[in-house]
């Protein structure tokens, strides 16, 4: 019986064990009414067999007096029954408590289960590990802290606008000029260096084209 009402309940929910104190001391009260019904019998007996004897009428008083021991089976009887009821009482309610305290050391017992277990999972890992194996772990989470950076710096950059391309146009025309200028020069300095004769002779020859 210690085992029918161990299950988990919700708070607030009605249980079998509920439900069997319910009818039970439903049982009581009706068995309690009875008996006080079984009294009022007894003594209703009795005081019909005095009234027979007085009227001498002691066969009928007999009578009466039968019912009124008839009458007191019945009541030892539910008392018997209205005895078992309680102890059914009490039994329930015991195996109520019974049942939270068991249901409070199955919880108990879990957790501290389940802490051992975690606490040998952390002592097993941490005999495991050899200082270098720590000191490259610690390296290799600062590797992994140094790549997420860089890839939020990425994304940071990628999402600033994009700088408007430069002109050019004025620097390629100082250039072409300035190319244009050292041609000339280099021309002035050849005919310097070829004399007047060199120049006369080249005059024909434009005159000609």
């Amino acid at each position: 019986m210690g085992n029918l009402f161990a299950h988990h309940a919700k708070p607030g929910a009605i249980t079998d064990a509920d439900r069997a104190v319910l009818s039970l001391k439903a049982q009581r009260r009706k068995l309690e009414e009875q008996a006080r019904l079984l009294e009022r019998r007894m003594d209703h007996q009795v005081t019909v067999a005095r009234q027979l004897v007085a009227a001498n009428k002691k066969d009928r008083a007999l009578l009466a007096l039968q019912r009124k021991t008839l009458a007191q089976r019945q009541l030892e009887a539910l008392a018997g029954h209205l005895l078992n009821v309680e102890d059914l009482l009490s039994g329930m309610e015991l195996t109520k408590q019974q049942a939270r305290i068991f249901s409070a050391l199955q919880d108990g017992a879990a957790a501290l289960k389940k802490a051992q277990s975690e606490e040998r999972v952390h002592g097993a890992l941490s005999a495991q590990l050899a200082p270098a194996d720590e000191a490259a772990a610690a390296e290799e989470l600062a590797e992994l802290e140094a790549e997420f950076e860089g890839a939020e710096a990425a994304a940071a950059a990628a999402a600033l606008p994009a700088a408007p391309a430069r002109r050019h146009e004025p620097a390629a025309a100082g250039a072409a000029a300035a190319g244009a200028a050292a041609a000339g020069e280099e021309e002035e300095g050849a005919e310097r260096e070829e004399g007047p004769e060199a120049g006369r002779a080249r005059e024909p020859a434009l005159v000609a084209a």
